[in-house]
C-alpha cells in the first residue's frame, strides 16, 4: 500500500488473527519506482485499489501499460452516489470511524469513471453497481435506484484502438 497509515492498520488486523509470521507487508505507490518489467496480460484488475492512489488517470495509465493490445481491465471503486457511503463518510467525519476513511482520495459517480476512461484512452465495456455484501445497502436495494443503493461501481473496460 502507499499508505503507511493503511499498513499499520493491515498489520493490526494480521496480529489479531495470528498471521503477522506469514505476511509481509511493504509500502509503495503504483506505479512501482524501479520495478521489474511485468509481462502484459490479458486482464488486469483492480478492486478498490485506485480510489486510494494518488491520481486515477496515473493509475490508469499504469494499468493500461500492463494490458495487452486487446486486454480487459476490471477494477472497482467507491460509489459516490451511494447513500451508505455518505453515511459511512458522515460518521467518520465525527468518530473517525471507520479508520480506512481517511485514506480513501476518490469518490466517484458513473459520469466521473466515464470520463476517466475516455482520458485514459480506454472504453467501457461494462459496468455494474454493487454492494450486497453489506447489509445495509441489502436493505436499500429495493426501495432505492443501483446507484443510491449500492456502495461500489465495478467496470470493465478495454483501451481504445
Amino acid at each position: 500500500d502507499g499508505a503507511e497509515g493503511m499498513l499499520a492498520v493491515a498489520r493490526k488486523n494480521a496480529a489479531a488473527c495470528g498471521l503477522s509470521d506469514r505476511i509481509e507487508f511493504r509500502q509503495s505507490r503504483s506505479p512501482i519506482p524501479g520495478q521489474v518489467t511485468l509481462p502484459q496480460a490479458d486482464i488486469v484488475i483492480s478492486s478498490s485499489a485506485i480510489e486510494y492512489m494518488d491520481s486515477v488517470p496515473d493509475a490508469l495509465a499504469f494499468a493500461r501499460s500492463l494490458l495487452k493490445k486487446h486486454g480487459t481491465l476490471i477494477f472497482s471503486m467507491s460509489n459516490r452516489a451511494s447513500i451508505s457511503r455518505k453515511l459511512v463518510r458522515a460518521v467518520h467525519g465525527v468518530t473517525g470511524r471507520p479508520e480506512y476513511i481517511k485514506y480513501l482520495q476518490h469518490f466517484v459517480t458513473l459520469a466521473d469513471l466515464e470520463q476517466y476512461l475516455e482520458v485514459g484512452g480506454f472504453t467501457p465495456v461494462e459496468f455494474s453497481y454493487f454492494g450486497g455484501a453489506d447489509r445495509f445497502n441489502r436493505f436499500l436495494a429495493p426501495l432505492l435506484s443501483p446507484s443510491r443503493a449500492n456502495n461500489m461501481i465495478l467496470i470493465a473496460a478495454r483501451p481504445r484502438e
